[in-house]
């Protein structure tokens, strides 16, 4: 605990100086200002300061590392630029609806950051004031806001949850860019502008409804959304930008609204797993738009199509309603506008063995699919509702995959589904439990593993686990054989224009490179099922970014994964298309080629 010759504080009322020993620090009444007294105080722990406190200044507490928590005075007016920046250990924090006026970088680096609570009375969420909080899985956004700024949300790789306000009008240049768990976001109406680098990056955000209203989308706003299935884009568009769509591999159906005249370059290099486009003007316009170096793939493409109320594919849709299917495909991937799937929709269908939700239904209705043929299904977005029957009879149904927004499930969900073998879950045991669902006896029901963080013990059905090296043992055995294979394209560019809409110049390579890996080091939770270890999660870092990747100890390791780095005027990029691991041979070199450290 500290006392008041821990400080100097000037007359004026500020602190000029911290000279105590640390731990948990009780700033003295009095003060009504925080300048540089605490930067690079590595020994504080926690941190109260009183009532009267109304500014905070820029870099107050810069690199804090051991600082977890921090009770700001409740009239604070101020929050200065980078005022939380690099303060590792912080896990919470509440700001006051006092503030006022709240600065770029404030919680750049809060890699332990978790929990935050935002005043009602922000009117934009700042530059980079999250960026790469690492540990930030949730974010409710107040309503009054109308602008998310540059970066604001960069990096934060672990983010899962976002609810954006009804005001926004503007999501900024890389506002979310390299969030790779964020697997589905709710746009509001009211938003017009999505900027440069939006999303890029998002590896799971597999469905985006864009708002009608919606009158600018910026270069590369979706690159390297690897998940990303359709995309209705939005009528008010004229032009659809460089490299908007670029490594969107599983991209298999996009929109186009009649008013687009000019694609940009590379839009849809690297879509290899686009099956059709769907254009809404005619095939003149489409003959006559401006489209030769969009990198379009060789597909077929559908005419004067109109998002609702007509035949799209063989489904049959109004109001949002999938009415019935009429196709003659064995495998299809929702509309985007789709909201709700109709009762005995597909009832009965002999033809369909595939149907995959790449798009936010809120419900699909009663024996929806009841006596088809279908074989998987699989939701890769939002569901929220599924009714009594929605797969009742489906004798060919051998797997499904639904979300962890699933919220509600009637009865007999799976009666009568006979071949019916596995379940994907991708959340944990007690939101399955709540959900009530039967399955037939002899399916398997997949669920999402759970982590326990290495810094500090984990408690799992009673059991505490003091996580050290002697856990860490089997992973360092496992991998000790192996070198980190990267396979994957470079890209760099330069711009000398101040305007971050200007056009660049770009040179590409592929790489075949190898790393090290130090399971000890690098490792950053443990991967467990029940009682068992049976991986780690492992922590790579290149340049700034840094990302995480499983090791299964069976030498296997997922693949595909995007890393990246920009400025404001020059950039580089890379994109890791395949990690695999690479055997060493008896000189520690791997044994199909030539060992580069990277």
């Amino acid at each position: 605990m500290s006392s008041n010759k821990d400080f100097r504080i000037a007359e004026a009322g500020h602190i000029i100086e911290y000279r105590g020993e640390g731990g948990d620090v009780v700033v003295p009444e009095g003060v009504n200002s925080v300048f540089h007294a605490f930067e690079f105080c590595d020994s504080i722990t926690s941190l109260t300061l009183p009532r009267g406190i109304r500014v905070i200044d820029n870099d107050a507490f810069i690199q804090c590392e051991n600082l977890a928590s921090i009770t700001l005075p409740p009239d604070l007016r101020y929050l200065g630029k980078n005022a939380f920046f690099d303060c590792v250990s912080l896990r919470s924090i509440v700001l006051p609806e006092s503030l006022q006026f709240l600065n770029e970088g404030v919680f750049t680096n809060c890699i332990s950051l978790v929990s935050v609570t935002l005043p009602k009375n922000l009117k934009s969420i700042p530059r980079h004031l999250f960026s790469h909080c690492e540990s930030l899985e949730s974010i409710v956004i107040p309503e009054g806001v109308t602008e998310i700024e540059e970066g604001a949300f960069a990096g934060c790789f672990r983010l899962t949850h976002v609810t954006l306000p009804s005001t926004l009008r503007y999501i900024g240049y890389g506002a979310f860019r390299g969030c790779e768990a964020l697997s589905e976001l709710a746009l509001p109406d009211g938003l017009q502008s999505i900027g440069y680098y939006a999303f890029s990056q998002c590896a799971s955000l597999a469905s985006l409804s864009l708002p009608q209203g919606l009158r600018s989308l910026g270069d590369h706003a979706f690159e390297w959304c690897e998940s990303l299935a359709a995309m209705v884009l939005p009528g008010a568009l004229t032009s659809i930008g460089e490299r908007t769509f670029s490594g969107c591999k599983r991209l298999a159906s996009i929109t186009i609204p009649a008013d687009v005249t000019k694609i940009e370059a590379d839009a849809f290099f690297g879509c290899s797993g686009l099956t059709e486009i769907l254009f809404a003007g005619d095939e003149a316009a489409w003959n006559e738009m401006e489209k030769s170096k969009a990198s379009i793939p060789d597909v077929p493409v559908r005419f004067d199509v109109k998002p609702e109320g007509m035949n799209i594919g063989g489904c049959i849709c109004a109001d949002g309603y999938l009415l019935r299917y009429e196709g003659e495909r064995d495998a299809l991937i929702l509309p985007v506008f789709v909201s709700r799937v109709a009762k005995g929709a597909f009832r009965g269908h002999t033809g369909i063995a595939s149907v995959t939700v790449a798009s936010e239904l809120f419900s699909i209705e009663s024996e929806a699919f009841a006596g088809s043929s279908l074989v998987t299904f699989t939701a890769k977005a939002h569901v929220g509702v599924l009714k009594e029957g929605v797969f009742r009879d489906c004798k060919q149904l051998t797997t499904v995959t639904l979300p962890p927004t699933l919220r509600r499930a009637e009865a007999d969900i799976f009666a009568g589904c006979d071949s019916l073998r596995d379940v994907y879950f991708t959340a944990y045991r007690e939101s399955w439990d709540a959900l009530g669902i039967t399955l037939p006896e002899g399916v398997c029901l997949h669920l999402k593993e759970k982590l326990f963080p290495l810094t500090r013990a984990a408690s799992t059905e009673g059991k505490t686990v003091s996580v050290g090296e002697s856990l860490l043992a089997p992973a360092v055995e496992a991998l000790a054989p192996y070198l980190l294979k990267i396979e994957g394209e470079s890209s760099s560019s330069y711009d000398n224009s101040d305007d971050d809409r200007a056009s660049c110049s770009e040179s590409r390579s592929s790489f075949v490179r190898y790393r090290e890996i130090d399971a000890m080091k690098n490792t950053e939770s443990l991967l467990w099922s029940g009682d068992a270890i049976v991986g780690v999660v492992f922590r790579i870092k290149d340049g700034r970014d840094v990302r995480t990747r499983r090791f299964f100890f069976d030498g296997s390791i997922a693949e595909g994964f995007t890393a990246g780095y920009s400025a404001s005027h020059s950039s580089r990029y890379t994109s890791f298309d395949r990690i695999t691991l690479a055997k060493r041979g008896e000189d520690g070199a791997p044994e199909e080629g030539r060992y580069s450290r990277y």
